[in-house]
């Protein structure tokens, strides 16, 4: 299996023409659509599609803007860094277009947004207002201190956007299982950049293990603390089996990012098909069940003791 999927990740790398535009719109859905399934998971009812869809296209407008800055930002170095794959350098608009289409689709996202709710509408403009922090003039995305706070605050928006879209609000919201997985983004995130990517030893001598460190506790914690536990507990191994092919092989700045963003695609989508199974297949539902009852008596046993 672990064969299998580093091959057909490798490959998929390989016939991809597509820029970071889109590549990461991608990924945002497969985020979007993972709070979606949490909500539907924990309250088993029906989602509201026109949220959902009003919420989803939002969202995407507004980074389509949030992206554009990015890029006009980071011009200059990408462009003796010859990062030809990202937006500016894979299309034909000018500088001037590009800050065009930035303010349009920032303002219209905004705009809808509004249109879901007034919370939905908070978190859209703290998205925007922590990447202006992330790429803006301060360039706090070049220490790892800030740059791993930045990402983890603006990753946990991202993963809660399609719960606040449907209305969820702090109460039973999963905390520790959207933190785990921002957490993982954000040190997943710094490491591709480095040149020492494919050196376990050096990897393991980087302060920004800690993050990743924490994302595993939170993911262990939430194992324990929410009733998708078959879902976590499964995809808790794909993770390992997705990831470390895409994050250990050694090439050039843009395979790496490639290949780790396709992981984070593949495991997001793993996670929401494991999400719908369970919802849907009674076999499944009765197995998760079993695995919280066996989890919650080891659990309960362990903690008396």
């Amino acid at each position: 299996m672990f064969i299998l999927i580093y091959i057909t990740l490798s490959k998929i790398e390989h016939m991809a023409r597509f820029n970071t535009l889109i590549i990461n719109t991608i990924k945002n859905c497969f985020q979007f659509f993972l709070g979606v399934m949490v909500y539907v998971t924990l309250f088993n009812s029906l989602p509201n599609l026109s949220a959902i869809i009003l919420g989803l296209i939002s969202f995407v407008i507004t980074y389509v803007g949030v992206y554009i800055y990015n890029d006009l930002s980071d011009y200059e170095l990408d462009k003796k860094s010859k990062k030809d794959f990202k937006f500016l350098f894979t299309s034909s608009i000018t500088k001037k277009t590009a800050s065009n289409l930035m303010y349009l689709s920032i303002l219209v996202g905004v705009l809808m947004s509004y249109l879901v709710s007034s919370t939905y509408l908070l978190l859209i403009l703290l998205l925007v207002f922590l990447n202006y922090l992330y790429s803006g003039p301060a360039r706090l995305k070049k220490n790892y201190i800030t740059f791993s706070m930045l990402i983890s605050a603006i990753e946990f928006i991202k993963y809660s956007l399609g719960w606040a879209s449907l209305g969820g609000t702090s109460a039973n919201f999963p905390f520790f299982f959207i933190l785990s997985l921002a957490l993982a983004y954000a040190s997943m995130g710094y490491l591709y950049k480095k040149p020492y990517l494919s050196d376990f030893f050096i990897i393991l001598k980087d302060p920004i293990l800690i993050v990743f460190l924490f994302s595993g506790i939170f993911y262990v914690l939430s194992i324990l603390l929410y009733p998708f536990k078959l879902q976590l507990v499964v995809l808790g191994f794909l993770a390992l089996v997705i990831l470390a092919p895409t994050a250990l092989k050694k090439g050039t700045y843009e395979k790496s990012y490639k290949l780790l963003i396709l992981g984070g695609i593949v495991f997001q989508m793993s996670l929401i098909i494991a999400f719908a199974l369970v919802l849907k297949i009674q076999l499944l539902a009765e197995l998760n069940q079993k695995i919280a009852f066996l989890i919650n008596n080891y659990f309960l046993t362990f903690a008396i003791k």
